[in-house]
């Protein structure tokens, strides 16, 4: 859970640090909201340009399978986004990170094709951190999805 405290625990700092800059709770998930989607943006970013050339079905297959190898940073991301869809003033910072994710993935796909595949990729996260180390998605289920629905959109 999200607290001043264990805020200023994590960092090691005193707790009055982080209320003297931080009013209230939202205004801290914004600050650590925004510096998750400039990390975030940073890896994807080179992660999907070192591949513009591939395959684009093989590259967005290869990203959600690296996107679930570690479960526990997914799990912290998604906890994040979801916890900024409720309230009003968080939900800029949810949209924020999921246009980033869509801006990104026109790299490699056209872009009308960019809204429908970043739904199904946010699907398939979500579906790794339901079933965890369960049933692990693979290539063969990843695969088939994500060309099905790049080819609808070419």
């Amino acid at each position: 859970m999200l607290t001043h405290r264990a805020v200023a625990a994590e960092a090691g700092v005193p707790l009055g640090s982080t209320t003297y800059h931080f009013k209230s709770l939202d205004d801290l998930l914004n600050a650590v909201m925004r510096e998750a989607i400039a990390l975030f943006r940073e890896d994807m970013f080179h992660w999907l340009n070192a591949r513009r050339d591939d395959d684009p079905c093989e590259v967005l297959t290869q990203f959600i399978l690296r996107g679930t190898t570690d479960i526990q940073d997914l799990a912290r991301e998604y906890e994040m986004f979801t916890a900024a869809i409720s309230p009003p003033s968080l939900r800029p910072m949810a949209l924020e990170w999921s246009n980033t994710v869509i801006a990104l993935l026109k790299l490699v796909v056209p872009d009308n094709a960019a809204l429908p595949l970043g739904t199904l990729m946010n699907g398939f996260f979500i579906r790794a951190l339901l079933t965890q180390h369960e049933q692990p998605l693979t290539y063969r289920q990843i695969y088939p999805a994500i060309a099905a629905l790049y080819h609808a959109f070419r």
